[in-house]
């Protein structure tokens, strides 16, 4: 083989081997793009699921608060109408106590 050939296959391997270098550096910082990308868009996920989790559950707060106003105000009408009864039995009671005390 002559000394030209061997030049030109040594040229020739080491663009082979700077192509391969290159390669696997480009397919390293690849998937270091990749992974970085792929944690910005996690993070990112996140980031909107604790806020539609903040949101739910303000929304939720807010709900049980009203109905548990709404409840609050039922149980608080419901007691006035027992105290209403309970008042005009007692005078009932009271009236009849006395007539039967008059009457004798």
């Amino acid at each position: 083989m002559s000394l030209e050939a061997m030049e030109t296959l040594t040229a020739a391997e080491d663009r082979l081997k700077k192509l391969r270098l290159d390669a696997a550096s480009a397919a390293k910082q690849a998937a270091l793009d990749a992974r970085e990308q792929g944690e910005k868009l996690l993070a990112e996920a996140i980031r909107k699921a604790d806020q539609e989790i903040q949101e739910l559950t303000a929304k939720t707060d807010a709900k049980a608060k009203a109905e548990a106003a709404a409840l609050a105000g039922d149980s608080e009408a419901g007691r006035e109408k027992l105290r209403a009864k309970a008042k005009q039995r007692e005078e009932e009671a009271v009236s009849f106590v006395v007539e039967r005390i008059v009457n004798g």
